[in-house]
């Protein structure tokens, strides 16, 4: 399939998740692949029931027409140590394998701020990411889809939406909302 059909075929990529954390938050996570300029894939969520709540983020963009790249432009999450990133991460390594399919995936790279550099290194050589140096001599992650892989992540569990459904139609039956 060639990349202008797998845009096509993007809009429908669309996902919603639950989970709770080690804290025992609730996250919601909204997933899915949009095409403005550039496509653009976004996984976002936020903790709910809290006054101030948390927030996170993995955003990239795929650019290329018979062989894509991913660039890895933003990961964050205001809730660090939390696993919240590892799962995050766990979830994009699951798209990319599902579209290899679909479109050939040349690389997936980005740059961080030197600064982060250990923290950045840490966590993604443990994906199966590589630390380069680029032309401007800035450091950057690189993988091919095949080196990538999931990491077992502890205090995170994804919640099944039909059981969330369930039990909020119980409550507004016995609570009479």
């Amino acid at each position: 399939m060639i990349f202008q059909d797998f845009i096509k075929l993007s809009s429908l990529y669309h996902r919603i998740y639950a989970i709770t954390d080690i804290d025992e938050d609730i996250w919601f996570f909204e997933e899915h692949v949009s095409n403005g300029v550039h496509l653009k894939y976004l996984l976002s969520g936020k903790t709910i029931g809290k006054r101030f709540p948390d927030s996170a983020k993995l955003y990239c963009s795929l650019q290329g027409n018979e062989e894509i790249s991913i660039f890895i432009e933003d990961i964050f999450t205001s809730k660090q140590g939390r696993g919240i990133e590892t799962w995050i991460m766990n979830r994009f390594i699951e798209f990319v394998r599902a579209i290899k399919g679909m479109v050939k995936i040349q690389k997936i790279h980005g740059e961080f701020l030197p600064d982060g550099e250990a923290g950045a290194r840490k966590f993604f050589t443990r994906f199966g990411f590589e630390i380069k140096e680029n032309k401007s001599g800035r450091k950057q992650i690189f993988a091919k889809p095949e080196w990538l892989k999931v990491v077992p992540v502890k205090g995170i569990e994804e919640l099944e939406m039909k059981k969330i459904a369930e039990d909020w139609i119980y409550l507004k039956k016995i609570q009479k909302f």
